[in-house]
């Protein structure tokens, strides 16, 4: 090759390589306001604004409990809820600290507690927001540093996600009324057991990146002056009644918390199957029932 030719070659690479730094860019540019304007519970919380008398934090066992339309049509507050499938309690505690950023501060969080088992991989799809906290990319950077290299040289990666599609969905409309609204097979809900590799797992573990996060989360609430309440929403009985440990490890847990009354154990209140879209989720009909039994325990009620 010619030193011609060899320069020849250098300068289409550096042109394409420029074409699509420029075209990665502006077509970023273009979704993420897409994004920011969806009403998707993430883009609202970057948006700001938001005045919810009552935050809900957690993954999905929060979203199919606390159905927003329903319970702020039986209490006179004003709901918000941040919770998402597979949020772990240290993305929460991120998430958290953003909204207080963007929002106003709420009276009341509500955060139900079996998220402490969950891991991080939520951070895979919340990357799309990584631009709007430093949390989420600190975070990010530190579980996936591949990722939040990728990230910065392609922009348009950011929008691979699950999350991007939802915030194209909710452009224009609310998320806050999303629930699970299925209804679990009668003769698979009679029959149901956890594999026996499940029947003793702690779902309350008391060390390890979750539980820091939820001690620093209970400090955050007493420093804004908001009651925190914890919640563990209702298991199928088929799974509930055969977690063997599990009375052991939420003893514990409670023991190990600053307030143990500020903890509501609802795993057993739900026995009728039909209340279930699957073991671990409540359906629609679920957090209506749940939501009866948690006003008359005065959980929405600041004490």
């Amino acid at each position: 090759m010619t030193a011609s030719t060899f320069l020849r070659v250098c300068l289409h690479v550096i042109a394409i390589a420029c074409a699509f730094f420029a075209l990665d860019r502006a077509s970023g540019f273009v979704l993420q306001k897409l994004v920011k304007e969806s009403g998707l519970r993430f883009s609202k919380l970057y948006q700001g604004g938001q005045t919810a008398d009552i935050v809900v934090l957690g993954n999905s066992r929060a979203v199919n409990a606390i159905f927003v339309p329903e319970l702020e049509k039986q209490i006179d507050h004003s709901v918000f809820h941040l919770g998402y499938n597979g949020m772990s309690t240290e993305i929460c505690e991120a998430i958290f600290l953003d909204y207080l950023d963007y929002n106003e501060t709420p009276d009341l969080v509500i955060l139900e507690i079996t998220n402490l088992i969950a891991s991080n991989d939520l951070l895979k799809s919340l990357k799309l927001y990584a631009g709007a906290s430093d949390r989420i990319r600190i975070l990010t950077e530190r579980d996936d540093p591949k990722l939040n290299r990728v990230c910065s040289i392609a922009n348009l990666y950011r929008y691979n996600c699950e999350l991007f599609l939802r915030s194209l969905y909710y452009i224009g409309k609310t998320d806050q009324a999303w629930i699970n609204s299925g209804n679990i097979d009668p003769e698979f809900a009679s029959t149901y057991r956890p594999g026996a590799r499940d029947q003793d797992k702690n779902i309350y573990p008391v060390s390890g990146n979750n539980w820091e996060a939820l001690l620093r989360i209970i400090e955050i609430c007493d420093g804004i002056g908001a009651d925190l309440k914890l919640v563990a929403s209702p298991y199928l009985p088929g799974l509930r009644d055969n977690l063997i440990s599990y009375d052991m490890w939420r003893d514990r847990f409670i023991s190990e918390l600053p307030n143990p009354d500020m903890f509501h154990d609802y795993t057993q209140k739900i026995r009728d199957f039909r209340y279930f879209a699957d073991p671990l989720h409540m359906n629609q009909r679920g957090s209506r029932e749940l939501l009866q039994i948690m006003i008359e325990d005065q959980v929405f009620s600041r004490h």
